[in-house]
């Protein structure tokens, strides 16, 4: 049976590989209630935190920034760190494969990182192209620049490997 987005994006988010079980679905709605309560009570103290100092300095820009930049952290590195360490912790990424299955185990792994490298230097390779056109102009220079070029195939090949070591320590025989 095909999957829905909503369940892909859920396998996505909770980094589940497989089927989704019982177990599995159970233990991810706790780590989400888990992060949904750690981010409601740091919301709520951190737009304290900002009105106390817009208040005090009379500068929002000031509060603003100190509101966004705080979130902006606390969402991705802790909330997001706290899901990768107990998905982890409760083995929600970990691929059990037979014994037989092992080589076409790594032979997907393979290839899934390197798909996931190429796209990925591709992306960065036309986003730092773009970001350097708005500063200094002349898209085509910046797409034929060599420092660009070797940025991002560097940048691909860290991810591919990256990837590659994450992917074969979470394959279980």
């Amino acid at each position: 049976m095909k999957e829905s987005i909503g369940t892909k994006i859920f396998k996505q988010f909770y980094n589940i590989s497989g089927p989704i079980d019982e177990y599995k679905k159970t233990q991810a709605n706790t780590i989400g209630n888990t992060v949904a309560i750690m981010l409601y009570w740091f919301n709520i103290a951190i737009s304290l935190l900002t009105i106390i100092i817009g208040g005090v300095t009379k500068n929002y820009l000031l509060a603003f920034f100190i509101l966004s930049g705080t979130i902006l952290i606390f969402t991705i590195f802790i909330a997001g760190g706290y899901v990768m360490y107990a998905g982890h912790k409760y083995h929600l990424a970990d691929q059990e494969v037979e014994k037989g299955d092992i080589h076409s185990a790594y032979r997907n792994i393979i290839f899934k990182s390197l798909k996931i490298g190429i796209l990925g230097a591709i992306f960065a390779y036309f986003l730092n192209a773009f970001v350097l056109y708005l500063y200094f102009g002349n898209f085509i220079r910046q797409l034929s620049d060599p420092s660009n070029i070797v940025a991002c195939i560097t940048c691909g090949v860290t991810v591919t490997l990256l990837l590659l070591l994450v992917y074969y320590l979470r394959i279980k025989k």
